[in-house]
């Protein structure tokens, strides 16, 4: 058995929401502090694309590892061990003398993140009352946008005072007050036995392969545009690095309703694949607003944010499908790893590929035509999804 709270207990889905958002400020960090380690380092945007890019290489590589070895070694346990690493990275990453070191030190951030994917969903699906998955699941969708919102909060308000160094402290010392709590909230639990011959290839069903594949999409394009976002606002629209985190920190806050709204209508009836066709149409049309010279600023902010709404939806559809997906509840971390992993694929390609073309042409519109089109193979897979059951066979 390995469901924490089976009578259901916001308060533990909230402290492993809490768990995930501590893991995700890494995510956060990294974006909010690029310009600055940029300047230190003399790297280009071809080296900030691969530090991006360690934590998805992992999960891309070893993701379904993982989500297996959760549900050997218990969720708990994972979780706490995923904390530590995250936390031990980040300090490390403080005292990196170059940028060799950072990346070393980003590797052990990344092992740590992906036992954090792999643990904390099925600890918000199991903590949830059964007559409440989706909004559970939609809840724990919002642990992205917080952990990056947060770090962003944190580096308008102290970046210029510790520096990027100081930042990569503070976000080691997060992870460490969400274990504690972890620890104090949420029981030990023998871990399940691992699964039987045969039964991950039963798991592949074709939804389960539409789910993963567009949230490869919505992850790649998400990606570029919170890993990317600080520093287009420094180049594009020329502020400074502590107004550009503020403007992006206040843009990704329009994550959390959708994602939450995600899961209220999931609950209600409504179709996974008309939101996921709806809110990749509105991803991929969007971000041309944000770099169009012609129009005001105020009309290219709200490009921005028009985005970050947008986005808030389709992690809500896909965490929202594990509960149903699953055919016993030790198959939420498997499913958990598995979706990571092909959203880790698609982190990998999407800002390699804007860091590559950037550097070859100069122009951020790299950016906007990278998620154009991802936007429009993310459509395609939600038109495909359909309603709950249709495509589950």
């Amino acid at each position: 058995m390995d469901d924490p709270a089976r009578g259901g207990s916001w308060p533990a889905a909230l402290i492993a929401t809490a768990g995930g958002a501590a893991a995700a400020m890494q995510i956060g960090k990294a974006a909010s502090t690029l310009p600055l380690i940029r300047a230190e380092f003399g790297a280009d945007v071809g080296f900030l694309s691969l530090y991006l890019s360690v934590i998805s290489v992992v999960a891309a590589v070893a993701g379904l590892a993982f989500g297996l070895a959760t549900r050997r070694i218990g969720l708990r346990r994972a979780a706490s061990a995923g904390l530590l690493l995250v936390a031990a990275g980040s300090l490390a990453g403080a005292f990196a003398p170059g940028p060799g070191t950072l990346l070393a030190s980003r590797l052990a951030e990344a092992f740590g993140f992906v036992l954090c994917t792999s643990a904390f969903p099925a600890l918000v699906r199991s903590a949830a009352p059964p007559h409440q998955q989706s909004l559970a699941m939609g809840l724990w969708a919002t642990w992205m946008p917080v952990g990056v919102a947060l770090s962003m909060a944190l580096s308008f308000l102290l970046l210029d005072a510790i520096g990027w160094r100081g930042m990569f402290v503070l976000s080691a010392i997060v992870p460490v007050l969400a274990l504690a709590a972890l620890r104090a909230t949420v029981p030990a639990v023998a871990a399940p036995r691992g699964p039987a011959p045969g039964r991950l290839s039963g798991l592949l069903r074709r939804e389960v392969i539409l789910m993963a594949a567009s949230f490869a999409a919505f992850s790649s394009s998400s990606l570029i545009y919170l890993g990317f976002l600080p520093t287009i606002l420094v180049d594009v629209i020329e502020l400074t690095p502590p107004l550009a985190n503020l403007t992006a920190f206040l843009a990704v806050l329009f994550l959390l309703p959708t994602n939450l709204l995600g899961g209220r209508l999931l609950d209600r009836g409504a179709s996974p694949g008309l939101l996921l066709v709806v809110s990749f149409a509105v991803m991929g049309l969007s971000p041309v607003a944000l770099l169009s010279e012609a129009l005001p600023l105020p009309l290219r902010l709200a490009g921005m944010v028009l985005f970050a709404a947008a986005a808030g939806v389709p992690p809500a559809v896909v965490w929202s499908a594990i509960p149903r997906l699953g055919r016993q509840p030790g198959d939420a971390p498997i499913l958990s790893g598995l979706f990571y992993q092909c959203a880790a694929i698609g982190q990998i390609v999407g800002p390699i590929a804007t860091g590559l073309i950037h550097d070859a042409q100069g122009s951020w519109w790299s950016a906007v035509w990278c998620i154009a089109a991802l936007s429009l193979i993310g459509m395609a897979l939600g038109a495909a999804v359909g309603r709950p059951g249709k495509a589950a066979a």
